[in-house]
């Protein structure tokens, strides 16, 4: 009877304790993600990194841990390796929720950042997909559009964001940028000064050196 009764609590104990294992684990490396969020914050780059690796050490599912190791990465330039951590983090999220329009975003933004375009517009274009009132992501891909060529696209990408968001600055100066490369100032000058009045310094300062009263 004791035998059984010996194999009985030897059954509960291997079922329980490796539960209460994982559990603690997944505490234990949020724990790690808060800490390094805290050094973060401080400008901590490093001690961030440190504190992410860590947490990921612990629980290597943690997605939170990778999105911002990627964001300090990305505060150190350390490109390469914040692509990596968000493709991860990315992949991850995807199988929970279909996808975060953010972190696409941040990794078109580094993808931009290190001149691959075709990516960038990619990624943006999936943030877009995601929430297409992400008017900061059209600006973007805007941009790469008007870097690329496709003055078209670049045209309808700032016109949307506006239309989104009529408080968009960057939105207004960049399409004034594109109406100045169509030639046609007096849109671009409309634009400008919408920017201006939304408080944008680059289009007051423009106005201003074309003599401009807004």
């Amino acid at each position: 009877m004791k035998r059984y009764f010996d194999l009985a609590v030897l059954s509960v104990l291997l079922l329980v304790f490796p539960v209460l294992s994982f559990a603690d684990r997944d505490w234990d490396s949020n724990e790690f993600v808060k800490r390094g969020n805290a050094y973060y914050a401080k400008g901590d780059y490093d001690g961030a990194i440190d504190s992410y690796d860590k947490a990921i050490e612990l629980n290597d599912n943690n997605h939170l841990a990778y999105q911002n190791r990627a964001k300090a990465y990305k505060a150190k330039k350390d490109y390469d390796r914040a692509i990596a951590d968000y493709s991860r983090a990315i992949e991850m999220n995807t199988k929970d929720s279909g996808g975060d329009a953010d972190m696409y975003s941040s990794r078109g933004d580094l993808h931009r950042q290190t001149g691959n375009s075709d990516m960038a517009i990619a990624d943006f274009s999936r943030a877009i997909d995601i929430n297409p009132r992400n008017d900061s992501a059209l600006v973007s891909r805007g941009n790469l559009f008007l870097k690329t060529g496709n003055d078209d696209r670049a045209m309808a990408d700032f016109s949307m964001a506006i239309n989104i968001n009529s408080r968009n600055d960057m939105a207004f100066v960049d399409r004034a940028h594109l109406y100045i490369k169509m030639g046609n100032n007096d849109r671009a000058t409309a634009d400008f000064e919408k920017a201006a009045r939304l408080g944008n310094r680059d289009a007051q300062d423009y106005l201003r050196n074309i003599g401009y009263k807004w």
